[in-house]
């Protein structure tokens, strides 16, 4: 076993109906609906609501949420969405119990039970059981149906049972909560590479990215992060179900054929809660022709959507920052390079100086090239964080990022930049100011809102710092683990150890970093604490997570962590260096 724990969670668990007949009609057709029914239907409804899918098992799912309002609100989206589906239909169940968590698998009488109540329902239906239904009864809009106390098998403890009809449950929904924003929201889909070179999928993913960044740098607006975007890149995904699962209500989708010096471009507008094909345009010109294509693109979209865009915002949406196709390509290709690195946690930095290579590449065809400037401080910025290049070279990093501010000081981009490089090398209110700039010109960046989040939390802002973050949540519901990374820090600072503790273990394989936090957290949460029960089972997370990060980090002592840290306020640093003693830490 790997890192194991119990916990007390809701566990939703669902199969679908007449499994076995619809394998012995059509085997390998079943198994390709009821995979893309889990991955497309109810992983996204599941993460919608907070939850975690655990584990599929050829007919059922497995899921975990730390709210039971949360469980019983994505199993009620789950089976509205099947059943509007109409292709599969699925029993459902919610139980609350203690599971015991080894790393991607969960055991013990919660699960079990789960498993048994679903096989207790109709089609359609959702089955609870009686502590579930006793903690949310009166908190959702919801007829329930007691069910007695059926015998269940291999299950010894008397079990009450309630039933939710979908189809008499309240027909508006609560907001799901990844969308809770009153503008248009779009989100571009993953284009889909049709050339017959497979290695210009850089190519297709930097357009995806850039045309997503166009359109959210209206104010107007709610894009969608590409990083959400990409969780769907290769699969088979309806609009009605995006719009389900995200609370999305336009989607861009195309596809991108380059050959030789030419490339056609076809791209559509799509209504996603009713399917509606709302525009469609195919463009077929010559490669140079690329960054006017992409403004042709947004100009319709932004006319379709009626939005109210002075020609100032057009004008500066559009401005672009080379207009050499070869430095943009390289810019791409470095790019790639670079969220690899990122996206695989690499522990060398061959991806980083990939990405480097290719960013001098894009100056030196093109010197005035702003955004390759502050890329390319950005990355020498994390190379010098990682340990892979000297202090020193924190110098070059804010000098590259000067110069792409200088060439560019409309562009969100290069503020960014240097906003992340002046925090980083302890200078927080540059920081914020330059991420303020940022923020100005595009309100709808994912990674930058979470990034300037760190920087109010080195100012002291926690609860500016938390609201930012569950903002970057919100445009990206499938952020990255460093999201929660980050609100977890930012909620530790609040005080809020509890939320801590919930949005740090939503991460799936914590870092080092993460289990020192989480050991301050359960040591502030036992000190507080009268209950007995609950003090030792704080204390007992506490070593585990210390003896964990200790396991990595046998020399770490707190005068070392002290060094690592820049705060503004003096207090902010004895906070946490209290809760590190709390911990054990010497």
């Amino acid at each position: 076993m790997g890192d194991v724990h119990r916990k007390l969670a809701a566990i939703l668990a669902a199969d679908v109906v007449e499994f076995t007949r619809r394998i012995e009609q059509d085997e390998t057709a079943t198994v390709i609906d009821v995979k893309n029914l889990f991955a497309d239907v109810v992983a996204p409804i599941v993460a919608a609501r907070h939850g975690r899918v655990f584990k599929t098992m050829g007919d059922g799912i497995l899921a975990m949420f730390d709210s039971a309002v949360d469980a019983v609100w994505a199993a009620h989206d789950v089976q509205e969405a099947t059943g509007e589906e109409g292709k599969l239909e699925l029993r459902v169940a919610v139980h609350s119990g203690d599971v015991l968590i080894d790393d991607d698998d969960i055991y013990g009488d919660g699960v079990n039970i789960a498993v048994r109540l679903q096989g207790l329902g109709e089609p359609g239906e959702i089955i609870i059981s009686g502590d579930i239904y006793r903690t949310v009864h009166r908190k959702l809009p919801f007829q329930f149906e007691s069910r007695g106390i059926p015998s269940l098998k291999n299950i010894s403890e008397p079990i009450e049972v309630f039933a939710i009809v979908v189809s008499t449950a309240a027909t508006t929904m609560a907001p799901l909560p990844a969308k809770e924003d009153s503008r248009p929201s779009i989100i571009v889909l993953p284009f889909s590479n049709l050339s017959s070179d497979p290695e210009q999928e850089y190519f297709c993913d930097g357009l995806t990215q850039d045309i997503t960044t166009e359109l959210s740098k209206f104010s107007e607006l709610f894009v969608f992060a590409a990083a959400s975007a990409f969780t769907y890149k290769g699969r088979l995904v309806r609009p009605s179900q995006l719009h389900y699962a995200l609370g999305v209500r336009y989607l861009l989708e195309g596809s991108v054929q380059k050959a030789g010096d030419r490339m056609r471009l076809n791209a559509q507008l799509i209504d996603a809660p009713s399917e509606r094909h709302l525009w469609a345009e195919r463009l077929d010109r010559g490669i140079s022709n690329l960054l006017d294509m992409q403004d042709d693109l947004v100009r319709h979209i932004v006319s379709v959507l009626s939005l109210r865009v002075s020609d100032r915002e057009m004008d500066r949406v559009s401005r672009k920052e080379t207009a050499s196709i070869d430095a943009y390509d390289a810019f791409l290709r470095g790019a790639q390079a670079f969220q690899t690195q990122v996206d695989k946690i690499a522990e060398s930095e061959v991806g980083l100086e990939e990405a480097e290579t290719w960013f001098r590449r894009a100056i030196d065809i093109d010197p005035k090239y702003a955004r390759a400037w502050g890329w390319l401080g950005y990355t020498r910025m994390n190379r010098v964080l990682e340990g892979w290049a000297p202090r020193d070279a924190a110098g070059e990093a804010e000098i590259f990022a000067k110069r792409a501010v200088a060439l560019s000081p409309d562009d969100y981009d290069t503020h960014w930049a240097l906003g992340f490089i002046y925090s980083a090398t302890g200078r927080p209110r540059l920081g914020l100011a330059e991420f303020e700039e940022a923020q100005l010109r595009n309100p709808n960046d994912a990674g930058m809102l979470a990034e300037m989040a760190e920087t109010l939390t080195q100012l002291g802002r926690h609860e500016e710092a938390v609201a930012q973050i569950r903002r970057a949540l919100t445009l990206n519901p499938y952020g990255p683990d460093w999201y929660h990374w980050m609100l977890g820090w930012a909620l530790h600072h609040a005080r809020d150890y509890q939320t801590s503790v919930t949005e740090l273990e939503r991460i799936h394989n914590p870092s080092n970093r993460v289990r020192l936090i989480l050991a301050a957290n359960h040591a502030r949460l036992a000190d507080s604490c009268a209950d007995k029960d609950s003090n030792e089972h704080h204390l007992r997370e506490t070593k585990r997570y210390m003896t964990a990060f200790l396991e990595h980090r046998p020399d770490w002592t707190r005068e070392k962590e002290q060094s690592k840290l820049t705060f503004e306020h003096r207090a902010d640093l004895e906070h946490w260096l209290e809760g590190l003693s709390l911990a054990g830490l010497s």
